[in-house]
């Protein structure tokens, strides 16, 4: 179970990295840094994009040739790193399609948490608020 939250937290970082550069340099260049240390700070995500990605590649060579306990703990991160690109990458339209499929009772109990929330939170415009995806998709 640690290695599949591993695996989920870790891909979903890497994924959001990747995703997000712009933003990522406009805060930078909100910030007070200097505009080398900028250069340097890309390149160390770079550099930790690539590293995931071999040692993603590394995971995935040792669940496929090896057999039986061997495998260790590669099955269970990439699970967890499946399950966070198929959040990350999963349509909005899904998972409003899937609010539809509930029957009535889900329905409101999914209302009455959200009155709970809605009234614990006071402040909070929440008519407004849309379903959007971590990547700004």
């Amino acid at each position: 179970m640690f290695w599949t939250l591993a695996g989920f937290g870790w891909c979903y970082l890497v994924i959001a990295v990747a995703n997000r550069k712009e933003h990522i340099r406009e805060s930078l260049l909100q910030g007070s840094l200097p505009a080398n240390t900028h250069d340097t700070i890309f390149a160390v995500l770079a550099a930790l994009l690539a590293i995931s990605g071999v040692m993603l590649g590394l995971h995935v060579l040792r669940f496929l040739t090896k057999r039986g306990a061997s495998k260790g703990n590669s099955g269970n991160l990439l699970f967890g790193a499946l399950a966070a690109a198929a959040l990350v990458y999963t349509p909005a339209s899904v998972f409003e399609a899937g609010y539809g499929l509930l029957d009535e009772n889900s329905r409101s109990l999914l209302q009455a948490a959200h009155t709970t929330v809605k009234d614990s939170v006071p402040g909070i415009d929440w008519a407004g608020a849309v379903m959007v995806a971590s990547n700004g998709r």
